[in-house]
Formats: C-alpha cells, structure tokens, sequence
C-alpha cells in the first residue's frame, strides 16, 4: 500500500472557518448567533435539496455499500 500526501492541513482549516465563524458572529447576542446558525442551516438544507442527486441516498445503504466492498477485501 502506497502512503498517500494531503494537499491540505485538516487542523488549519477547521481553524480558519472557526475564525471566520468568529468574526460573522462578533457582537451578536446568543439569541442572534442561534438564529444566525439556524438560518445558515435552512440555507445549506435548501442547496442540497436543489442537487440533481438528491434523494437518491442514504446512510443505510451507503454504509451497506462499504460493508460489501470490505467483505469483497476481506476486511470483515
């Protein structure tokens, strides 16, 4: 099995949204944060929904699919 390299740093980048989460917030009150992270939510709920594969999926079955393909390496 080759190693793979990241072309990114996971770390990094979860720091810089939490930054930017940050600095959108700064000086809302906790009631405006909350509503501002339920709007965002509506909003991304929204987008995904407008995906020509939308719907199309689950977790149960993608995590059938893995399991199948872990059997088929003997993994499991």
């Amino acid at each position: 099995m080759q190693a793979k390299t990241k072309s990114f740093d996971c770390v990094a980048m979860k720091h810089e949204i939490q930054a930017r989460l940050a600095a959108l917030t700064a000086g809302m009150s906790p009631a405006q944060v909350r509503e501002f992270y339920d709007r965002k939510s509506e909003e991304s709920r929204a987008a995904l929904a407008q995906r020509p594969d939308a719907g199309k999926g689950n977790f149960k079955a993608l995590f059938e699919a893995f399991d199948r393909e872990q059997e088929k390496r003997g993994n499991l």
